[in-house]
Parts: structure tokens; sequence; C-alpha cells
């Protein structure tokens, strides 16, 4: 996972959110072409989702290594909570489209409980990424930052596509061991 690391911003833009950008143009400009090869664009999305949810996780774990703060329980808690709800979902409703081949009978209630556990979701990235952003700046201060001191940081990293490429280079940085 640390190739996630030490790669350049460009090419995790690449591996993240390149073919995700391709699956949503084509979406809207080409709906039939997507309708015809759905699950094609939908391993495409899963593939970069994948990725996303990679490099958020090696990133944590390796700022975590390298503070001396002890946010691992939660760290973890919130990274899995959103990516076990994203993987859900989409297994729920590929079964509900091509196995069951039946609209729910209990819709409101499957919306409630998915709207419900995505509101969860959504706090849990929201907590995960300003996480990051708090430890990144604290490896790079080499002391606990005041929430001003890590405000850019939390806020890049909850815009990834963005923020990826201010992120990455001192990610690149860190790993490589040089100060910046």
């Amino acid at each position: 996972m640390n190739i996630f690391l030490r790669i350049k911003h460009w090419q995790l833009f690449l591996l993240s959110w390149g073919p995700l950008s391709l699956v949503f143009i084509l979406l809207y400009t080409q709906p039939m072409v997507f309708a015809n090869y759905f699950q094609l664009w939908l391993i495409i999305f899963l593939i970069s989702l994948m990725n996303s949810f990679v490099w958020v996780w090696a990133v944590g774990r390796e700022l975590q290594k390298r503070t001396l703060e002890t946010h691992s329980k939660l760290f973890k808690i919130a990274f899995w909570i959103p990516f076990i709800y994203i993987w859900a979902f989409i297994s729920f409703m590929l079964f509900n489209v091509f196995v069951r081949k039946v609209k729910s009978i209990n819709v409101e209630i499957e919306m409630m409980v998915f709207i419900a556990i995505g509101v969860l979701s959504i706090i849990c990235i929201i907590y995960g990424l300003v996480l990051i952003g708090r430890l990144l700046r604290t490896v790079e201060l080499e002391k606990r930052p005041a929430w001003k001191d890590h405000i850019l940081e939390s806020v890049l990293m909850l815009f990834p596509p963005v923020g990826l490429w201010i992120v990455q280079p001192k990610l690149n940085k860190i790993i490589a061991g040089r100060k910046q």
C-alpha cells in the first residue's frame, strides 16, 4: 500500500479519479453506450473507488505511525463504516436489479435504513479526512497543531480530486524522509 504514498500526484489522480471521471463523462454524454456496457463501467467505478479508499487508508496509517497520537481505532471505524456501506449498498442494488428482478416491497424502509447509514458514513468520512489533515500537519510541524494550523490540509482532504494534487507532494517528501 505504500506505493500509493510514493507515486506522484498526477499518477494518483489517474488511478483514483481518472477512470471515475471517464465513467461520469460517458454517463452524461453517451447514456446508451453507458447502459449497454453497464457492468464494465460499474467495475471501472469500483476500481476507482477502491483506489481512493486504499489511498486514504495508506495515508492515515502511515501518518499515525509517524505521530504520537493514537486515533487508530477511531480512524479504523471511520474508514470501515463508509467502505462497508458503499459495498453493501451497491451489492444490494445489484441483487435487486439482476437477481430478484422485482421492485422492492419495502422501498421506504430500505431507503430509510440506507439514508441513516449513509449519513453516518458521511460523518465518518469527514472525521477520517479531517483527522488525516491534522495528522499531516502534525508530522510537518512535529507538534500537535491548533485548528487554524491544519484547516487548509483538512479542507484539501475533504476535496480529494483537488486536494491530492497538493497533499500528495507533501506526503512524498514525508515518506522520502525530507522535511519541508
